[in-house]
């Protein structure tokens, strides 16, 4: 019978990953496009001559855009692996990173309008965002649960987690609207909201395109990468034009 192993291994199916070695490769390289502007944006971030929340506030957005690069190498690194629930959990970790601007957006509309004596006694601070990022974490725990128990409860799982994507967006989208900011600081923030929801959206069409079309799956993979590299652009527009702007403030 020891003979005949060696045959046996050579008829075997070499073990590959999900997506053949040059979508893989194409993926890969769009990661890292997407990493370096997030990196460029979190050291944007650091240079900026303020303190208190803006500071914060402005850290935090550029770290989610960071966690965004990263959840997408990471979704890159388990399909090259044929991991099964690799989409799940790349859409799971894209919530999580949203969580890093709920705090930041918060913190800037609550913080800016102090600065306002015309707003500051019109806008009190707004307190329900934790809610919402511990009902989140909740649905997000409950999908990861439900995937795996069949066909349904998998296609629970998603709708579950792409609809708490959209609900963080639309909770990012009230404050920024909540604090009705101008100037540079406001267009940059206008500018970090819009990344923010094209990530938003990007995702849930993703599933979509999965689910619903017969289109390969590693084609849909570098499309919706193609679509979520411009958010990363408009993060580090946003967060480098309000560096800009407010360092030529404190100098002047």
């Amino acid at each position: 019978m020891i003979p005949v192993l060696p045959s046996a291994l050579l008829e075997a199916e070499p073990i590959t990953g999900a997506y053949p070695l040059s979508s893989i490769a194409l993926t890969a390289l769009l990661d890292f496009a997407g990493l370096s502007l997030a990196i460029w944006t979190l050291w944007s971030s650091i240079w900026l001559q303020l303190g208190g929340h803006l500071l914060r506030a402005f850290r935090l957005i550029s770290v989610g855009s960071l966690a965004f690069a990263l959840s997408h190498l990471l979704d890159t690194i388990l399909q090259f692996l044929a991991i099964d629930a690799a989409t799940l959990i790349h859409q799971g970790a894209a919530l999580l990173s949203v969580l890093f601007f709920l705090p930041g957006l918060a913190g800037l509309a609550d913080a800016i309008p102090a600065f306002n004596a015309a707003k500051a006694g019109q806008l009190q601070p707004l307190r329900f965002w934790p809610i919402a990022v511990g009902l989140i974490i909740l649905i997000s725990a409950g999908s990861f649960v439900l995937y795996g128990v069949g066909e349904v409860s998998e296609t629970a799982a998603f709708i579950a987690l792409d609809g708490s994507l959209v609900i963080l967006g639309g909770v990012c989208l009230a404050l920024v609207v909540r604090a009705r900011l101008g100037g540079p600081i406001g267009r940059s923030l206008w500018l970090s909201l819009l990344g923010l929801l094209l990530f938003g959206l990007a995702h849930p069409a993703q599933v979509w395109f999965y689910e619903e079309t017969n289109y390969p799956a590693d084609l849909l993979g570098i499309v919706h990468r193609l679509i979520v590299i411009p958010a990363f652009f408009l993060f580090a527009i946003s967060i480098t034009s309000a560096a800009r702007s407010l360092n030529t403030s404190i100098t002047a």
